[in-house]
C-alpha cells in the first residue's frame, strides 16, 4: 500500500480531517520532487540568474571550467557569488528616468552565456526568452512571459505565466504553465513528477526507459493517451486516463484545467 492510498483510507475511516488529509499529501508531494538544491552532482556549478527582460541564450562548453558572457551587454554583470555565480542587470531597482529609462524598460537585450558542463541553472526573468542548448545538470526557474526551450537538462522545474515551454529532453519534470504550450519529451524512472498547465495545451512523450504510472486530467476538455499504436481518449468535463508502463516506480500527474492533454508512450 503507498502513501496516498494510507492517508485515502485513514480520511475515509474517520481518522483524520480533510485538512490533515491535504497537509500530508502536500508534505508527501514536496518531499518527492526532483531536488535542485546543492549535493546533485559533485563539482557542479551554480549559477543563478536574475533579469528582468532579455533575450538570454545558455550554451554548454565541454571545455569550460567556469561561466562566461559570449556577448557584451552593457549593464549586465557576470560575478562570484556565495557558493558560486551569478548573472545579473545592474540597472534593475534603479529609477533611470527619461529616454534611458523608457529604452532600458521596453528593449530585450541579448545576453548569450557560455557555461561548464554540469551547471545547475537557478532563473528569474521577468520577460523575454530563454534558449538553452547541451546538457545542463538541472534547471530552475521562473520566467513571467515568454518562450523558454530547454534543449537538454537532468531536472527541470520551471513556472511559465504566460507563453510556450519547450523541453527537449529530461530525467525528471515538474513543469507549469498559467496560459500557454507545453511540450516536453523525459525518461522517468523513479520519483514523482507534474505537467500542469492552467488554460492550454500539454504534449508529452516519454521515452525508452521509462517506468512509470501515469495519470491525465483535463478540468474541460480532452485527454488522449498514444501507446503502441493504440490511442485512447477521453473528452468533456473532469476527463481522465492512467496507464503504466513497466512496473510503475515513478509517477506522472498531467493536467490542464482548461485544454488539452496528450501523453505518448514508447
Amino acid at each position: 500500500m503507498d502513501e496516498y492510498t494510507r492517508i485515502a483510507e485513514l480520511l475515509e475511516s474517520g481518522k483524520i480531517t480533510a485538512e490533515e488529509a491535504q497537509r500530508l499529501i502536500e508534505a508527501l508531494e514536496e518531499e518527492a520532487r526532483p531536488a535542485l538544491a546543492p549535493g546533485g552532482e559533485s563539482g557542479a556549478v551554480e549559477l543563478a540568474v536574475r533579469l528582468r527582460r532579455a533575450e538570454l541564450s545558455l550554451t554548454v562548453r565541454e571545455e569550460a571550467s567556469e561561466p562566461r558572457i559570449e556577448s557584451e551587454v552593457e549593464g549586465v554583470t557576470l560575478e562570484r557569488a556565495e557558493g558560486g555565480w551569478r548573472l545579473y542587470d545592474r540597472s534593475d531597482g534603479l529609477d533611470l528616468g527619461g529616454l534611458l529609462g523608457f529604452l532600458r524598460g521596453a528593449l530585450l537585450r541579448r545576453v548569450v552565456l557560455a557555461v561548464p558542463a554540469g551547471t545547475r541553472v537557478e532563473l528569474d526573468l521577468g520577460q523575454g526568452t530563454l534558449r538553452s542548448q547541451g546538457r545542463l545538470a538541472a534547471l530552475e526557474g521562473e520566467l513571467g512571459q515568454g518562450t523558454a526551450r530547454i534543449e537538454e537538462a537532468k531536472r527541470v522545474r520551471f513556472e511559465l505565466g504566460q507563453g510556450t515551454l519547450i523541453v527537449g529532453r529530461a530525467e525528471a519534470l515538474d513543469l507549469e504553465v498559467g496560459q500557454g504550450t507545453i511540450e516536453a519529451s523525459a525518461r522517468l524512472a523513479e520519483g514523482r513528477h507534474r505537467v500542469e498547465t492552467g488554460m492550454g495545451s500539454v504534449r508529452l512523450g516519454l521515452l525508452e526507459g521509462s517506468d512509470v504510472r501515469a495519470r491525465l486530467a483535463s478540468g474541460l476538455g480532452s485527454v488522449r493517451l498514444i501507446q503502441d499504436g493504440e490511442v485512447r481518449e477521453g473528452k468533456g468535463q473532469h476527463s481522465g486516463l492512467e496507464a503504466t508502463l513497466g512496473s510503475g516506480r515513478a509517477r506522472l500527474e498531467v493536467e490542464s484545467g482548461l485544454g488539452t492533454v496528450e501523453v505518448r508512450l514508447p
